[in-house]
């Protein structure tokens, strides 16, 4: 039998595990990066004090403050959710 020549497919076959290590990083990185942008941050939450109970117009005016400087999530879908309620309850 011939003996064949395999010098080289060690060498190989460690720059692709590297290549491959190398891509999975950089796509954990990227998704990382983009939870840490998307996150809300001290400085979005509303610094407007919402009060528990409503006694006059003043704390009907402050609780829709609150809620309109709230961020929401855009990529909610609503059929979704009253979906995931409705099993829920």
């Amino acid at each position: 039998m011939k003996k064949l020549n395999q010098n080289g497919i060690a060498h190989l076959a460690l720059i692709l595990v590297v290549v491959v290590v190398a891509a999975v990083a950089v796509v954990g990185m990227r998704i990382a990066s983009n939870r840490a942008n998307t996150s809300v941050t001290p400085a979005s939450v509303s610094k407007v004090k919402v009060p528990t109970k409503f006694s006059n117009k003043t704390d009907v005016s402050n609780a829709a403050s609150a809620l309109d400087a709230t961020n929401v999530e855009t990529g909610v879908n609503p059929n979704s959710l009253d979906q995931d309620l409705s099993a829920i309850l």
